[in-house]
């Protein structure tokens, strides 16, 4: 006999145990006048099957008047196999046990037609039925077994039949082969269980012969736990069936199986009764299911799924002679009817090569071409945030049948949107870029009945796979649909292309067409696949990392040019007034709001970015040396900025934010022939710092990237004998290096930004003019300033899974004005703004200022 159906075998020797009438010799206890009898610290024995041979009963049938049994501390067994440890049969008939145990024994506790029975704490132990609670006179009083946090191990644990019998389990740990068997109305409430099964988690089943009641066996679990590791979890043979759960789990081999029983007991067949339709209903709220589900005949089964997340996954099912049965059976799943609100069916990582499909609707082979479409419809709700997690490995250009993905067929019609998520692996590249594009890629859904492009999205609007940046798409084929129609050959649900087929595809860049209203080129349109090849998309982020590099680079250089006019602006204190043990502090601010062009296009992955700077700088002179010939400063500064950045011509580009701590030393010397050398060694690092795009937000994080730069400037001011000017000319050599960390991003690929370096050599002067209102220590000096700059080996490549080229900072040329007020002997105020333009179609334009305050202590 098949051990999948052995309980009913079980089943039918608990009934048959229920009604013979066997006398116990051993010691007994039996009431059936009314009275109440307390049992307390001993042990009763059954010797034989029948109530009136149990340990202890209570007989309220025809005739008698029943009563109450109170049992504290005892113990139930038997001397056979066959015993019953306590029963309960007819109204007025009560039992009432706490911390008993009841072991060696064939059924424990037995309720019949309106008999009561209860027990807090302790354990049963039978090699049998825990529970049997049946009503077959289907009186009006509730029949029923009330089990507060008792441990039950049992062949069969509960057992309820017939409508008012219901079983009650609080707490309590339960071990079975079977755990719950309802059949024919029968109900059972359990909260806050553990259920650990062999077989069978939860059985509903009809009568075995004869018409059916129908009556709605049913079970409703809160805060329970069901596993079934190697077995079924709900094996559904009933004609009505509803289970509720709240806040439960159920895990199991097989979730559900849904089958018609047979007229006779021949339970080796599977053959439909044609006089019933079943129904199951499984209704769940913030709970967890697992395993796959299996539909035989024209069964229907309705998953209402609220807050819930169903794991589907491939069973480990055998057969009689313990060999695994065909994967194509143990990896598919069918579900009649399925809503889903805010809830989640995910796929599970295959270990192997096999994928799964889940069928919602009627089976395929099931249906004819006569058959309305509104005979199967709807199938499938998806409401509030409800999401379908698929695993896939990517096959474009293969026969849709050799595609290895997980699949998601709806026969019949979808109503709702369903966020897709696709765990994608990728193995080789794709067949063939030439078939027609309702071809390529993979198919995850199929939808028979009526459904619109927006019945499925993927999440975020996009995936990579494989390690790389290239978007991959949801795009949906069929009647209406933007794309065109679905292809024939790809159906697997009817014949014909009157169906919807969602497939997962590259995108692809579009390049615009000629528009006066907008004559940037290098903004392509993303949209369908280029017929001619065209250019693979690549995700938003992927342009934040290809100008970040430029972007701190800019800022190192505002930072280098503001700090060298700072140390100009430290000799600028009248002679005569700094004195040898002076220490001079001075505090600031500046910035910068640059564009950054590209080389290329986007059709290239060049990309642009609009950047701002601003930074708080505060410093000392540490000491002053002189010597006969020379002066010179030594102190630091530290620098704290914020920079963000916002790639152009890139597609739900989002702002960056970094935040970024230097620290540098200084040297300025001054030579008696008023010759001046500035140097300046700094090291940086970004403390707070992610890359973004629109639609994720945050896709990486940059903490721990370093920045290290080195400068020195040389300048002499030279009077030129015109209204007391000034004119200062200058060369600075300056070097940046930059050490990043590899960055892992949100979309699974690492970002190799490698060590970018570059040497800028800046060549120019600026003309001072100083106004002295008074001969005392006020003045002010107002200049103007006019740099080029020449940028060296600074253009190199990234590695986001392909390498990708960056573009250079490129040259430019800088001018700007600026002030120095000098308000006392110790006080002394200075700004300047300056204006920054591109050498070449590439590169940094904008604006920068600076101003701050001197102050000698």
């Amino acid at each position: 006999m098949n051990n999948k159906y052995s309980w009913l075998c079980t089943a039918t020797a608990s009934v048959f145990f229920l009604y013979t009438n066997f006398h116990a010799t051993a010691e007994s206890v039996g009431v059936d006048s009314g009275e109440t009898v307390n049992l307390v610290d001993k042990t009763y024995t059954s010797e034989g099957a029948g109530i009136k041979g149990a340990a202890i009963h209570v007989d309220g049938s025809t005739g008698k008047n029943g009563g109450t049994i109170i049992g504290t501390n005892i113990t139930l067994t038997s001397n056979g196999a066959g015993g019953i440890g306590a029963g309960a049969m007819g109204s007025n008939s009560v039992i009432i046990l706490t911390n008993t145990k009841i072991h060696s024994i064939g059924l424990a506790l037995a309720a019949l037609d309106g008999g009561q029975i209860s027990m807090k704490g302790g354990s049963i132990d039978t090699i049998g039925t825990a529970l049997n609670i049946s009503s077959p006179g289907n009186i009006a009083q509730l029949t029923s077994i009330t089990l507060d946090d008792v441990d039950v191990k049992a062949d069969l644990a509960i057992y309820v039949t017939d409508r008012n019998s219901r079983a009650i389990i609080n707490g309590g740990k339960i071990s079975a082969n079977t755990a719950f068997s309802i059949r024919e109305g029968g109900q059972a409430k359990v909260t806050d269980t553990t259920v650990i099964a062999n077989k069978v988690g939860i059985n509903l089943v009809d009568r075995w012969s004869g018409a059916p009641t129908g009556e709605v066996s049913q079970i409703s679990m809160t805060n329970a736990n069901v596993t079934v590791e190697n077995g079924t979890g709900i094996l559904n043979q009933a004609r009505l069936g509803k289970i509720d759960l709240k806040n439960s789990v159920i895990r199991a081999d097989v979730l559900l199986i849904s089958l018609a029983i047979t007229k006779t007991r021949d339970f080796e067949k599977i053959e439909d009764r044609k006089d019933i339709s079943p129904l199951l209903q499984l209704k769940a709220e913030d709970s967890i299911l697992e395993g796959n589900t299996r539909i035989l005949d024209d069964r229907k089964v309705s998953f209402d799924l609220t807050n819930t997340t169903w794991y589907l996954k491939i069973s480990n099912e055998k057969d009689g002679n313990g060999d695994l049965i065909d994967i194509a059976t143990r990896s598919n799943s069918q579900i009649s009817e399925l809503i889903l609100n805010n809830s989640k069916v995910i796929f599970k990582e295959p270990m192997g090569s096999d994928y799964q499909t889940l069928l919602v609707g009627p089976n395929i082979s099931s249906l004819k071409d006569s058959d309305s479409k509104d005979d199967i419809s709807p199938v499938y709700v998806a409401q509030g945030d409800t999401q379908v997690h698929f695993n896939a490995i990517w096959s474009s250009g293969k026969n849709i049948k050799d595609q290895k993905t997980d699949r998601l067929l709806i026969n019949g019609d979808v109503a709702g949107t369903t966020t897709v998520h696709v765990k994608i692996k990728r193995n080789g590249e794709d067949k063939d870029d030439t078939l027609p594009w309702n071809q390529r890629g993979l198919s995850l859904i199929q939808i028979s009945g009526e459904a619109n492009e927006n019945s499925f999205k993927l999440a975020n609007g996009y995936v990579a796979l494989d390690g790389k940046p290239y978007k991959y798409i949801l795009n949906a084929y069929g009647k209406n649909s933007s794309h065109g129609a679905a292809d024939a050959d790809q159906n697997l649900i009817n014949p014909g292309n009157d169906f919807w087929d969602f497939r997962l595809q590259n995108e692809y860049l579009n390049p615009s067409p000629p528009n006066p209203g907008n004559p940037d080129p290098g903004n392509p349109d993303p949209g369908r696949p280029n017929p001619d090849g065209g250019v693979k998309a690549v995700v938003p982020q992927v342009a934040s990392y290809l100008v970040l590099p430029n972007t701190l680079f800019s800022a190192g250089l505002t930072d280098i040019n503001h700090q060298n006019t700072l140390l100009s602006h430290i000799w600028s204190a009248p002679q005569g007034t700094m004195r040898d043990n002076d220490n001079i502090f001075f505090f600031s601010s500046y910035g910068h709001a640059m564009t950054l062009s590209s080389k290329r296009t986007a059709l290239e992955y060049s990309y642009g970015a609009n950047t701002h700077y601003t930074a708080l700088q505060a410093g000392l002179i540490l000491k002053t040396l002189e010597s006969q010939s020379t002066i010179t400063h030594i102190g630091w500064l530290g620098t704290y900025g914020e920079l963000s950045f916002t790639p152009r011509d890139m597609a739900d580009s989002d702002k960056n934010k970094l935040d970024k701590l230097s620290f540098t030393a200084y040297s300025s010397t001054q030579y008696n022939d008023n010759l001046y050398i500035d140097t300046l060694l700094s090291y940086g690092m970004i403390l707070n710092g992610n890359t973004t795009n629109a639609i994720i937000g945050k896709t990486s994080t940059l903490e721990g990237t370093k920045t290290f730069s080195l400068s020195s400037t040389i300048r002499k001011p030279l009077e030129i004998g015109i209204n007391k000017l000034v004119f200062e000319p200058k060369a600075q050599l300056s070097y940046q290096y930059l050490m990043f960390d590899t960055i892992s991003d949100v979309d699974g690929f690492k970002v190799d930004m490698g060590h970018p370096s570059q040497w800028s050599v800046r060549i120019g002067g600026r003309l001072t003019k100083t106004i002295k209102p008074n001969e005392k220590i006020n003045a002010f000096s107002f200049y103007s300033k006019l740099d080029i700059v020449k940028i060296f080996g600074n253009d190199s490549s990234i590695k986001i899974g392909d390498i990708f080229q960056r573009d250079p900072v490129g040259d430019f040329l800088e001018g700007g004005i600026g002030v120095d007020a000098q308000l006392s002997s110790a006080v002394s105020l200075y700004g300047e703004m300056n204006y920054q333009h591109k050498f070449q179609k590439f590169g940094m334009s904008g604006k920068s200022f600076s101003g701050g305050l001197r102050y000698r202590f």
